[in-house]
């Protein structure tokens, strides 16, 4: 199962790189998801509603709807490319139950979610301020950069393709 997800990674990596793909902000690596998955492991039970908004080619919420018994997994992605691609290449993950979505993360509900990450890096006061209004009450969100009073996780950094710094997280 693992050397599916892990082998999807890699081969998924090198076709980003080869159709010189545009990314704003990289991508979780393999690592990175593992050490997310442990960090907040009482979250993902069969109960975890989980949105990687922005996931790229969906890296991480095929990764998660493989190694958690999470209900439902759903990457949402902007650049047609990326979706397309990630669509195209996770056939090859058979055990992969996660859903991705080609389209902008404010158009479509995500009120069920109960944990939210978001790569944030980039991202203006005003879009976050607009994206926290979206986020269901409750709900555990795991993001690049702090907002509001959001803890920096402690002891362990999330590997991305473009730095390994700790992450931020926050209930609301």
């Amino acid at each position: 199962m693992e050397n599916n997800v892990l082998k999807a990674f890699n081969d998924l990596n090198k076709q980003i790189k080869k159709k010189h793909i545009s990314t704003l902000y990289g991508n979780i690596t393999y690592e990175g998801t593992e050490t997310l998955i442990e960090q907040f492991k009482e979250y993902f039970n069969e109960d975890t509603v989980f949105y990687d908004l922005g996931c790229g080619v969906g890296h991480m919420p095929i990764h998660i709807s493989v190694a958690t018994d999470a209900k439902k997994c759903v990457g949402i992605e902007m650049v047609k490319e990326r979706y397309e691609l990630g669509v195209k290449h996770y056939h090859t993950v058979p055990e992969n139950r996660a859903q991705l979505i080609n389209g902008d993360m404010f158009m479509y509900n995500w009120d069920d979610a109960t944990v939210i990450y978001i790569d944030n890096t980039v991202m203006t006061l005003e879009l976050m301020n607009k994206f926290w209004k979206k986020v269901p009450k409750g709900c555990l969100v795991i993001m690049c950069k702090a907002y509001r009073d959001a803890e920096r996780l402690r002891g362990s950094q999330l590997k991305r393709s473009y730095s390994s710094q700790s992450c931020s997280f926050i209930i609301k």
